[in-house]
């Protein structure tokens, strides 16, 4: 019907054998292909198998990238699209070319770490990333995003992590930063940077993700400090002192010679206060000294309440002449300051009998240390109370020591 008189044809195949389609040579008179004619066929057959693999390639791309925008502008989680190429090729310039340790060399020059970040560009974000940053109607047009909505000033030592991170080949890097929103209230954040695949030499396509974990660490540091703080006089509990104590052995150990007193404080007569003016009061006193302690404590010192009236300080590098002059102050101290009580009730007159001992790094536990305080603490209470006792020893009288 169509009036044709031969037809030369050939499969169209992909790069995997699999056939595609067909060519075909369509004649007016019936002929036989001659070798030249076969030849220009099977070479027609393979272009156009390129062309069809290609122009399918090409749908699948197309395809494909759209899924990718779409999951990236719906996401959840906060994805920005950023281009480190000119990092990349400044660290290629001095005064990093040559430079054998990255991380240190940053370290050592914040300036140089602040003006890398300064050449990240941000590509694009989605709309999570918008809302993180608390971008006014989750608009792009007129935010203007830098990387501090990623590492602000305070996280420059993370940012130069990530840098020597990516510089030296990884694909993926995680960390925690700090971060400012479009209002300039700063707040922390959990980072993923992903190198997407083909562009690691580059680094010119890096995906970031971003959690604000601002509210997880405030509810972390929570929990830390009621796991580590006594609740009613705000210094550390038994267990957090006993951590402090154990450090403190533990740097002994690396520095022969050296030493730490400890001293255990046990309030006079408590129960009496308690029966006499109630436990409201009593609390109110074990507050009163916990706060003379704070007052003279070291910065280097660390406090502890380890029972229901009985505290512990921690005096590193102090040897037993200076821990007694120490704690002579403080007792005489809380001798001299009663609590004052609202109204017209009388103060109340608060004593303290401490017992002192030294630790070395010649000891196998810190474990000894307070054996020893504790004993010249209930050697002080049996001579009188309101004292100080060394090592156990049989303590002197109030203002005055045992050698």
């Amino acid at each position: 019907r169509a009036g044709l008189g031969a037809c030369w044809s050939e499969p169209i195949r992909g790069v995997s054998g699999r056939v595609l389609g067909s060519f075909a040579i369509y004649h007016r008179q019936p002929r036989r292909p001659d070798g030249a004619s076969l030849a220009l066929i099977e070479e027609a057959s393979r272009l156009a198998g390129i062309a069809v693999e290609q122009a399918q390639a090409g749908v699948a791309l197309r395809a494909g990238e759209a899924r990718f925008r779409s999951l990236y502008d719906h996401a959840p989680v906060a994805l920005w699209e950023q281009d480190w190429s000119a990092v990349r090729a400044a660290l290629g310039q001095p005064p990093f070319s040559g430079v054998d340790d990255l991380a240190g060399f940053l370290l050592a020059h914040p300036e140089q770490t602040r003006r890398l970040a300064a050449l990240v560009r941000i590509l694009d974000v989605n709309a999570a990333a918008l809302a993180q940053v608390g971008a006014p109607g989750l608009d792009k047009s007129g935010v203007a995003l830098g990387l501090a909505q990623n590492f602000n000033d305070d996280a420059m030592p993370a940012f130069s992590r990530a840098v020597v991170a990516l510089a030296g080949g990884a694909h993926l890097f995680a960390c925690e930063s700090a971060f400012l929103r479009l209002d300039g209230v700063a707040r922390q954040n959990e980072l993923t940077l992903l190198v997407m695949p083909g562009h690691e030499q580059s680094l010119n396509f890096v995906i970031v993700s971003t959690l604000d974990i601002t509210e997880r660490k405030r509810m972390n540091d929570d929990l830390l400090l009621l796991a580590t703080t006594d609740f009613l006089t705000g210094l550390p509990n038994r267990r957090q002192f006993m951590q402090q104590l154990d450090a403190e052995h533990a740097r002994l150990l690396r520095e022969l010679g050296g030493c730490a007193a400890v001293l255990m404080l046990d309030l006079d007569h408590f129960k009496a206060i308690n029966d006499e003016h109630g436990h409201a009061v009593g609390d109110a006193v074990l507050r009163h000294v916990a706060a003379l302690m704070l007052a003279a404590r070291r910065k280097v010192d660390s406090l502890g309440r380890v029972g229901g009236e009985e505290f512990a300080i921690l005096l590193p590098g102090t040897g037993m002449a200076a821990a007694a002059v120490f704690a002579e102050r403080l007792r005489q101290r809380i001798a001299d300051t009663p609590l004052a009580q609202d109204g017209d009730a009388a103060p109340v007159t608060v004593t303290v009998s401490i017992g002192i001992a030294v630790m070395a790094g010649t000891e196998a536990g810190y474990e000894a240390v307070l054996i020893r305080a504790d004993k010249a603490l209930y050697g002080a209470k049996r001579s009188g109370r309101n004292r100080i006792g060394l090592r156990g020893h049989n303590p002197a009288r109030a203002g005055q020591r045992e050698a």
